[in-house]
């Protein structure tokens, strides 16, 4: 008895799966659509204040991917191990409270979702990063997503953020500013500097971290980079 409801369940399920995958896909569809990827793409590196991946300080986009997404210089396609986690705490929760968003599915939710999260549009994104990684090189989908997130402020983009806050290009960051900035998109309205450099500085703390832990720096360049802002 016990097996049949198992059995059951376990055919509930993937029926759900399977229609949750089919309405994410149409949803990627109707996106391509509208907007195909190439124009979608070309929409952002054609701005003025696009910087390419060559022109970024390293000390930047390695900070961005320690804290983002350190598997991804050697992940093809879709986080599966970050989707399932947070498919089982969203599903625990009753909401989307973890994301699980490799950096190639942020750069799709940029381009075209909005902020609303929802367990449709996280399949839909899935369905974007075969497209993107199969025409795009790594570092231009990162260049991509430092180019069109969010570092509060009212700035938009890795330039406007270097800029603004530090009166610097994007290549002439300090690890000190890196992990600053790299820090700010989780969450811009709270730790964007003017208000919030408490806040900001606390998980600066946590980029640069992440860096250690992931070979980017060794302790004492992180240690010596918190030492010359004192």
């Amino acid at each position: 008895m016990i097996f049949k409801i198992m059995a059951l369940l376990f055919i509930v399920a993937m029926i759900a799966i399977g229609a949750l995958f089919y309405t994410g896909y149409q949803v990627y569809k109707d996106a391509i659509a509208a907007k195909p990827l190439e124009q979608a793409v070309n929409e952002v590196m054609m701005q003025d204040d696009y910087v390419p991946y060559e022109q970024i300080s390293k000390n930047f986009t390695n900070a961005v991917v320690a804290i983002e997404d350190h598997r991804f210089w050697f992940r093809d396609g879709v986080d599966y191990i970050a989707i399932g986690r947070a498919f089982v705490v969203n599903m625990l929760s009753g909401s989307i409270s973890e994301g699980g968003s490799t950096i190639t599915q942020q750069v799709a939710k940029n381009l075209y979702f909005n902020n609303q999260a929802s367990i449709t549009r996280k399949v839909a994104e899935i369905f974007f990063v075969n497209d993107l990684e199969s025409r795009y090189s790594k570092q231009e989908i990162l260049s991509l997503y430092v180019n069109i997130i969010y570092y509060g402020d009212g700035y938009y983009g890795i330039k406007q953020a270097a800029n603004g806050y530090y009166d610097k290009e994007p290549s002439q960051l300090d690890l000190y500013e890196s992990a600053m900035l790299a820090g700010l998109p989780q969450a811009p309205s709270i730790y964007q500097l003017s208000s919030g450099l408490e806040k900001a500085q606390k998980r600066q703390l946590q980029v640069l971290n992440a860096m250690v832990l992931y070979d980017f720096i060794t302790q004492q360049q992180m240690d010596e980079a918190l030492a010359a802002h004192e």
